[in-house]
């Protein structure tokens, strides 16, 4: 998932939640708090779906590689990647949304 995605998806989050009569740095707070724990949730995720021989493989590359390398790597060693990170998505917005 690209930034801008992950960027557009919490802003479409908080706009659900109402948050845009809050002040601007609230605002920008809370997008990035948000964001952070997104892409902790969706690495969670990534970390659940990747077969157990692979997870020393998939730290070295997290440890020293580029992000293309990560997202091949991964796209290569979780075939159905999008979904699991849709679906990761989809709890951490029911989540956030019924707090």
């Amino acid at each position: 998932m690209t930034d801008d995605a992950l960027n557009g998806f919490i802003e479409q989050i908080l706009f659900e939640r109402g948050a845009g009569a809050l002040p601007e740095d609230v605002q920008a707070q809370m997008k990035q708090d948000l964001m952070k724990r997104a892409e902790d949730r969706i690495n969670a995720g990534i970390l659940a779906a990747l077969p157990p021989e692979q997870l020393e493989s998939f730290e070295k590359i997290v440890t020293n590689g580029s992000r293309e390398e990560i997202e091949a790597f991964t796209r290569t060693h979780i075939p159905n990647l999008d979904e699991v990170i849709g679906k990761e998505l989809a709890d951490f917005k029911a989540l956030y949304l019924s707090a």
